[in-house]
């Protein structure tokens, strides 16, 4: 037997007690492997984010740079060529004022997507200071708790529909009319969440050894409430698009002047039979932007959600 090329009569006394034999150095037949990012991984495992992501990207990039793209004013008004069919000039043709549809429906994007992004980021913040001292301050959560249940037992419609009549339509008067709608909701999922967290070892740790509320409620629960907040904003923005669409749809929203798709559709209900794609266009834009946007947050549930995680 040799030991590195010697045999067993070459070896010191030392080599053959093993003082002083190493293993030999192997060769390094594996390739070095890649770090691989949070965001990066999470798009690999779903594709559903991933597809929701491009999307959303895809929408949000047309809407900001929408002066560039399209071709006409959205709210020029030219009677020489209304209800023109699709052509090189006009994509989507042009509907009653003779109005580019291309351009409006371009425009209407910035508005529903300004609703939707701006609607989700003051109610989940709202919310979230709303749950937070709800659910760990026992005497204040009784009081909070009952206001939330009654906004939350009108319908929202309504209650946006009576917002909008008592101070008025503009884009400002929509985001906050939904945002109040939508904050009940996430005030009762984030309450839920701190409820059950204040019941954690490491929580009633942190109380034993003095820690105060505010120094609780920043390092040990706000972390743990981040991951169902952030999808429930997902589901926020989408549910705000549809319903500015629909009070955009029925008059009660942001002013017909203004290009939004449920504008864009309320002005083709009268000429459905003439030309159906005034509703078709901007209701397909809508739907796949929902879509993506729903994508997004039922992959981030799978992968934030141990029991929905899916095992690859």
């Amino acid at each position: 037997m040799t030991v590195h090329g010697k045999t067993r009569r070459e070896l010191t006394a030392g080599e053959r007690k093993g003082e002083y034999i190493a293993a030999p150095d192997l060769p390094d037949v594996f390739p070095p492997q890649r770090r691989v990012g949070p965001l990066t991984g999470l798009l690999r495992r779903n594709k559903g984010v991933a597809l929701g992501l491009v999307i959303t990207a895809t929408m949000s990039l047309l809407a900001v740079f929408a002066p560039l793209i399209a071709q006409f004013d959205p709210a020029a008004i030219s009677p020489m060529t209304r209800l023109k069919p699709p052509s090189s000039a006009h994509f989507f043709g042009t509907d009653m004022l003779g109005r580019d549809i291309f351009s409006r429906v371009l425009y209407g994007a910035r508005v529903s997507l300004t609703v939707g992004f701006v609607v989700a980021l003051l109610s989940s913040v709202i919310g979230l200071v709303i749950g937070l001292v709800s659910g760990y301050f026992r005497l204040l959560d009784g009081v909070i708790m009952r206001v939330m249940d009654g906004l939350m037992s009108i319908p929202g419609i309504l209650l946006a529909i009576a917002m909008m009549a008592l101070v008025g339509g503009s884009l400002l008067t929509v985001i906050v009319a939904i945002t109040v709608v939508e904050i009940p909701r996430v005030a009762r999922l984030v309450r839920g969440v701190v409820l059950s967290i204040r019941e954690q070892a490491y929580v009633e740790a942190a109380i034993a050894v003095g820690s105060s509320s505010g120094k609780i409620l920043l390092r040990h629960v706000l972390p743990n409430t981040m991951a169902p907040l952030l999808v429930q904003a997902t589901y926020v923005c989408a549910a705000a698009m549809v319903l500015e669409s629909i009070l955009s749809f029925i008059g009660a929203g942001i002013p017909p002047s203004v290009p939004s798709w449920g504008n864009i559709m309320a002005d083709g209900r009268t000429l459905w039979q003439i030309k159906p794609t005034m509703i078709f266009i901007p209701a397909l834009c809508l739907s796949i932007t929902i879509l993506a946007i729903n994508l997004i947050g039922d992959g981030l549930r799978d992968e934030l959600d141990p029991r929905m995680a899916k095992k690859v």
